[in-house]
């Protein structure tokens, strides 16, 4: 009977922390992009990735796009 009360107090214990150790954020807005001015390059090695939102000491910054080898 012992064996049995500290198998059920166990078992509502890992119940209890792994239902509450879950969180989940969701953002509403979305972000509009900025204004990106595309430079054309005449090097066709290149591939122009567009810039995106990153975070930044807990806020988004726009991060401008660029060509990469």
């Amino acid at each position: 009977m012992k064996t049995l009360r500290i198998t059920t107090v166990l078992f509502f214990l890992a119940l209890i922390f792994s239902t509450t150790s879950y969180s989940q954020v969701v953002v509403t807005n979305k972000l509009d992009n900025p204004e990106s001015n595309v430079i054309y390059n005449s090097n066709r090695s290149q591939v122009w990735v567009g810039g995106e939102w990153v975070v930044s000491d807990n806020k988004y910054v726009w991060k401008d796009g660029s060509w990469e080898d």
